[in-house]
């Protein structure tokens, strides 16, 4: 008995180590909107959560006419765009391997035929 309790300590311990394969990194989603007059804001970055089964929401409102919707889980991020009920844009679902390898995208938005707007979305949240 106490042979094999010697032997499963060394593989108990190395499940705890992380190298470079076994770390986690922190995948994020920075979203932006600018107006068709040029005014241009930054949102929020959304963090996607580390552990499995664990998920977050948030949700961006621009010019009280636009709601953004994100849904943030270990593997991907889905962003929904919404005016008054309706979609504006098809949903994007993010995977995670393209947050953490350099992910941007531009989403026009036409909310009504005077109102245009564009959504930035991006890997590179600022500190």
């Amino acid at each position: 008995m106490r042979r094999l309790a010697a032997l499963a300590w060394p593989a108990l311990v190395c499940l705890s180590c992380s190298g470079d394969e076994g770390s986690l990194q922190q995948a994020r989603l920075s979203v932006a909107a600018s107006d068709a007059t040029g005014r241009h804001g930054a949102l929020g970055c959304v963090s996607l959560p580390l552990l499995q089964g664990s998920r977050s929401y948030q949700r961006f409102v621009v010019d009280d006419l636009i709601t953004l919707s994100l849904n943030a889980e270990p593997g991907q991020v889905d962003v929904i765009f919404q005016a008054e009920g309706r979609s504006l844009a098809k949903a994007l679902s993010i995977p995670r391997g393209a947050l953490l390898h350099g992910y941007a995208e531009e989403v026009p938005l036409v909310v009504n035929t005077d109102e245009h707007y564009t959504i930035q979305l991006s890997s590179e949240c600022e500190p």
